[in-house]
């Protein structure tokens, strides 16, 4: 019988991503294992590696859920993989970080098409000696998800912990369409 593996928002933190790109965690598995889960998104393949057996299982041909996109986005940035993160965009994507004017977005309509993306990428979150998030609460609506969001970020000019709203919006590839984040300084502080 084939054993399905079951992603849940408790163990978003407990996975990282490999030298493939392959999301990797050590979280409990099918029917109350604990190992290894390697999710590989090329293929759809699932594998689990337990006490030295190793079983995988093809999926078929799945698109990623738009939770499964906004961890993958966040882990991504996390390891500072610039072109995995681009990946995950459609090419006429918009990043809205934050939604409305900012210093980085004086227009206020986003970062349109992934020129742009990759340009926001390099001004903005290449600048980051480290970042790191907690998913505290996600909601996921149709092709869309809303994730309430913590980060830690050391950059050049200090340490700062955000609280933000990030909402994901999934194309029907299986992309990115949208990327529009919520916060307003509220707590932006030193942290």
């Amino acid at each position: 019988m084939a054993q399905r593996a079951v992603t849940t928002t408790r163990a978003i933190t407990g996975f990282h991503l490999d030298e493939e790109g392959n999301r990797v965690t050590t979280a409990g598995g099918p029917a109350g294992r604990r190992g290894h889960f390697c999710q590989r998104p090329a293929e759809r393949t699932v594998i689990w590696q337990t006490a030295g057996h190793r079983r995988a299982e093809s999926r078929g041909t799945i698109m990623k859920t738009p939770l499964e996109l906004a961890e993958t986005s966040l882990a991504l940035t996390k390891a500072g993989d610039r072109d995995g993160w681009l990946a995950l965009f459609e090419d006429d994507a918009v990043v809205q970080d934050p939604v409305g004017p900012s210093p980085t977005d004086p227009s206020g309509q986003g970062h349109r098409g992934i020129e742009a993306i990759a340009e926001f990428h390099d001004s903005v979150i290449s600048g980051l000696e480290s970042f790191d998030y907690t998913i505290e609460r996600s909601y996921t609506g149709g092709d869309e998800v809303a994730l309430v969001v913590s980060f830690q970020i050391t950059s050049a000019g200090g340490s700062m912990d955000m609280d933000l709203v990030n909402i994901y919006q999934r194309s029907p590839n299986g992309k990115l369409a949208s990327l529009r984040s919520f916060w307003d300084g509220s707590r932006q502080g030193q942290g």
